[in-house]
């Protein structure tokens, strides 16, 4: 019997005879004349070259014939498998959807080894909802580095692929343009698609994005978040900022933290010492309202950071982030002022506004003083009037919030001339108190001199002067 005749029976065997793209061409056009009852032809071990292929698979491609020319007896099996659980010829399909059969890594093994022959024409792969775990995606890494220009998407959505699996991965796809897809929700799916219409490409597979010439709003941030919330996205470097400063914010904490600082929802920098400026970029960062933080931590001790968790858990919200707090509500009792006190005292607190007051009296100077001021009074440790004239109803109203047992000032100048400051200096270096709060003052047991006594006595003209009893006794 000729060769020829075997395509004219059951089975055709012409494996390893060293066929080339030319032998390839003439089979093809003469297999077009008697196909009816070829089932399979066996092409393993020959080199067709892509014309070969595509002449042969041209003749083929409306009939059942089972093909191979497959490299390997482990292609072969898995070109078994594959034909008893499809119940077609896997080497001409060019989609392939095995979210229904749940092949599990087993079953993926079996068909990464089809995977790596040449002429396999998959363009696209389901592997969703699989059962797939980090040693099937190690697999398919493998594969499909061995045959790179194979698929244009493939969609792995639902399996548990673990750190190492979507490195491997992704690696093997980096310099594709396959469009993958591993995420795990509706929402993430929605984002994605979304993304890869606006930029063109797949965004689970950037590792940086610039949008500032993109105009989102606040749909499309949505849409963009609920991909990040997938643990597969690689982003490492994301840009949306409004502003020049944002900017350089951006690329300082970037450079601080090594990671994307507005994909973050909790920041510590409690080891880090940012300094002034550190911070202040910080603060232009938390300025564009992109940013996802949630909680931050940069406290200089472990009673701001002990206070920094009470009023997290009292309000809800992250403390040093607030710029105005009305606690006139709360009765966060003597711990709780302390512990908040604690917070204050923490040079990063971005606070301008602060009521916490017992009193109406209290209150109304408050906001006396945040007129006068500009800044909220209870948040000060120092504070110089020497310039302002507040007149006695300023004084009355600065006095009623003085009273309050939660005001922190450690230092007051209000005096009308410099015998009296230096008096007021002299005074608070040797008591640490504030002396125009005090109405008491026992220097008994110090000897001051005559020198000293003039610098009290230049204190004592000071009309907002609170003294009621001194004592200067030898």
């Amino acid at each position: 019997m000729r060769k020829m005749d075997l395509f004219c029976v059951g089975d055709a065997v012409l494996s390893d005879c060293g066929i080339t793209g030319e032998g390839y061409t003439a089979l093809a056009s003469a297999l077009q004349y008697n196909l009816s009852q070829l089932e399979e032809l066996d092409m393993r071990g020959n080199c067709p070259g892509d014309s070969g292929v595509e002449c042969l698979i041209s003749a083929l491609k409306k009939q059942k014939c089972k093909l191979r020319f497959l490299k390997s007896d482990e292609a072969q099996k898995a070109h078994d498998y594959l034909h008893e659980l499809l119940g077609g010829n896997p080497l001409l399909l060019t989609e392939l959807d095995l979210t229904e059969e749940k092949p599990g890594d087993s079953g993926v093994k079996q068909f990464c080894a089809l995977l790596r022959d040449s002429h396999c024409r998959f363009k696209k792969l389901v592997l969703s909802y699989s059962n797939i775990t980090e040693e099937g995606y190690r697999a398919l890494a493998a594969a499909l580095k061995s045959n790179p220009a194979l698929l244009e998407e493939l969609d792995l959505r639902g399996n548990d692929p673990g750190d190492s699996g979507v490195k491997l991965l992704t690696s093997a796809l980096k310099n594709q343009k396959c469009k993958l897809r591993f995420l795990k929700s509706d929402a993430a799916e929605n984002a994605s698609v979304y993304l890869e219409k606006l930029l063109g490409e797949n965004p689970l597979l950037l590792t940086e994005l610039n949008l500032h010439s993109k105009k989102l709003g606040d749909l499309g941030v949505k849409q963009f978040c609920a991909l990040l919330e997938d643990s597969h996205c690689r982003f490492k470097k994301l840009q949306f900022l409004k502003s020049d400063a944002t900017e350089q914010a951006f690329e300082y904490l970037n450079g601080l933290l090594g990671e994307n600082p507005l994909l973050l929802t909790e920041v510590d920098l409690s080891e880090k010492k940012p300094g002034d400026v550190g911070v202040k970029q910080f603060c232009a960062l938390l300025g564009d309202s992109h940013c996802r933080l949630k909680k931050l931590k940069f406290l200089k001790c472990d009673a701001a950071e002990q206070a920094f968790e009470y009023l997290n858990t009292l309000l809800g919200k992250n403390p040093l982030l607030l710029t105005e707090l009305d606690l006139s509500e709360k009765k966060p009792g003597d711990l709780g002022v302390r512990q908040f006190c604690a917070l204050l005292g923490d040079s990063h607190c971005r606070l301008k506004k602060l009521r916490l007051l017992k009193t109406d009296a209290a209150d109304k100077a408050f906001e006396y003083l945040t007129t006068v001021l500009g800044r909220n009074p209870l948040h000060l440790a120092e504070l110089d009037l020497s310039e302002k004239i507040p007149g006695d109803q300023g004084v009355e109203q600065f006095c009623a919030i003085l009273e309050e047992s939660y005001c922190r000032f450690k230092t007051l100048k209000f005096l009308n001339s410099d015998a009296a400051e230096e008096a007021c200096v002299y005074l608070t270096r040797h008591l640490d108190k504030k002396p125009l709060f005090l109405t008491e003052l026992n220097l008994s047991e110090r000897k001051l001199g005559d020198s000293v006594v003039k610098h009290i006595c230049a204190l004592l003209k000071d009309p907002h002067c609170r003294f009621k009893k001194i004592k200067l006794v030898t």
